[in-house]
């Protein structure tokens, strides 16, 4: 069995769980409600944070030395 998640795979697990949270059935913090829709981002954010790592450190994907 191969489980594959999708954008709206991502978005059907967090409305279900804010619908949980707003209804009280699970008792958990916001950012862990949360953390579905800010998966993405953080990936994200780390793509970004890699690639200006790599120009500050002088590598190019064109560049031979």
């Amino acid at each position: 069995m191969k489980i594959k998640l999708s954008g709206s795979g991502l978005i059907t697990i967090q409305i279900v769980l804010i619908i949980l949270k707003l209804t009280n059935v699970i008792d958990w913090s916001w950012w862990l409600v949360l953390l579905p829709a800010l998966l993405p981002v953080a990936l994200v954010v780390l793509a970004f944070l890699t690639v200006i790592v790599a120009l500050a450190c002088g590598v190019s994907a064109g560049e031979d030395e």
